[in-house]
C-alpha cells in the first residue's frame, strides 16, 4: 500500500498553519512565485518517499514527544496561559525535531547520495530512510551541533503571523552567531541559540521567553524564512493567511536573481 510521505515538514506542524475558515494551508510556491492552497495532508508530500517502518519511526522518535505539549503551546498562543514551561524533556523533543528536519532536507539528501559509497546500490526510499536514522541516532556533526544549542521560545504578540518554510526552520545571524528559528504555529516559534547568547533576568534565572511586539519584526522573520527555504529547497513557505505570503512576493520578484545566486553557491559547496 502506497503512503504519501511528508518529505520534511510534518503534517503535525502544517495543521497549525491551516486557514481556520477553509481548513486548508496557503503556500507561496518559490518556483512560480504564485500563492496556492491545499490540504495539510498533501502539501510537501511524495508517494513512498519513506517506508512504512520509517513513518512509524518518525512518529515514535520525533512527533509523539513533540505532540505531548501541543496543548500547552496552543493555550499560550490563544492567550489562555501566560507562559510555556521549558524543561529538559521538552528541550530534548525540540532538538530531536530539528535534527529530523535536517535529516529530511533536500540539501542533506543530495549530499548523502553524492558522497555515500552505498547509495547507488540502494533504492531512493532506502537512502531516505538510512539518512534519517543515521542523523537521528548517530554521533555526527549535525547531532553534536544541535545538542550544544539552548532552547527558548518566541511569542508573537502582533496581528501578523509567522510563516513556515518547507524546511521547517531557518537561520538568522545575531552577533555573528547562528540562531535557528523553528515556527510551529502562526503565533509561536522555538529558537535554538548558542549558550553564549543566553539571557538572564534580574534574579539570575535563564530567560526562555522572548516576546515580539513589532509587526515589522515578524515580516523580517518571514523574509528570512523565504530566503533560507529558497537556498536549500526552493520549494514553498506556508501560512494560515494569504496576507503574509502576499507581502513576501515583491521581495521574491525583486531579488530572484540574487536568491538564485545564493542557491547556486550553496549547491557548489
Amino acid at each position: 500500500m502506497s503512503i504519501n510521505s511528508h518529505t520534511q515538514l510534518p503534517k503535525q506542524i502544517l495543521q497549525h498553519f491551516c486557514d481556520p475558515g477553509s481548513g486548508l494551508v496557503w503556500y507561496l510556491n518559490l518556483t512560480d512565485g504564485k500563492i496556492h492552497r491545499t490540504s495539510s495532508k498533501k502539501l510537501g508530500t511524495i508517494t513512498d518517499y519513506y517506508s512504512a517502518d520509517m513513518e512509524q519511526y518518525l512518529c515514535k522518535k520525533v512527533e509523539s514527544d513533540l505532540g505531548n505539549f501541543w496543548s500547552e503551546i496552543a493555550d499560550f498562543a490563544n492567550g489562555k496561559v501566560s507562559s510555556v514551561t521549558v524543561h529538559a524533556a521538552k528541550e530534548t523533543a525540540v532538538r530531536q525535531y530539528v535534527k529530523a528536519l535536517i535529516a529530511r532536507s533536500d540539501y542533506w539528501m543530495k549530499a548523502f547520495e553524492e558522497k555515500s559509497l552505498t547509495a547507488a546500490l540502494c533504492t531512493p526510499q532506502e537512502n531516505h530512510d538510512d539518512l534519517v536514522k543515521a542523523i537521528l541516532s548517530g554521533n555526527n556533526k549535525a547531532n553534536r551541533y544541535i545538542e550544544r544549542l539552548q532552547v527558548a521560545y518566541l511569542s508573537n504578540q502582533t496581528e501578523q503571523y509567522f510563516v513556515v518554510p518547507k524546511n521547517g526552520y531557518y537561520c538568522i545571524k545575531s552577533k555573528g552567531r547562528d540562531h535557528l528559528i523553528i515556527p510551529v504555529s502562526p503565533k509561536f516559534a522555538f529558537i535554538l541559540k548558542s549558550s553564549e547568547d543566553v539571557g538572564y533576568d534580574k534574579n539570575g534565572a535563564v530567560i526562555h521567553h522572548y516576546r515580539i511586539d513589532d509587526e515589522n519584526d515578524i515580516y523580517d522573520f518571514n523574509l528570512h524564512a523565504l530566503q533560507f527555504e529558497y537556498a536549500l529547497n526552493k520549494d514553498f513557505v506556508a501560512g494560515a493567511r494569504k496576507d503574509e505570503l502576499e507581502a513576501l512576493i515583491p521581495f521574491l520578484e525583486k531579488h530572484r536573481d540574487e536568491l538564485e545566486e545564493q542557491r547556486n553557491k550553496l549547491a557548489e559547496g
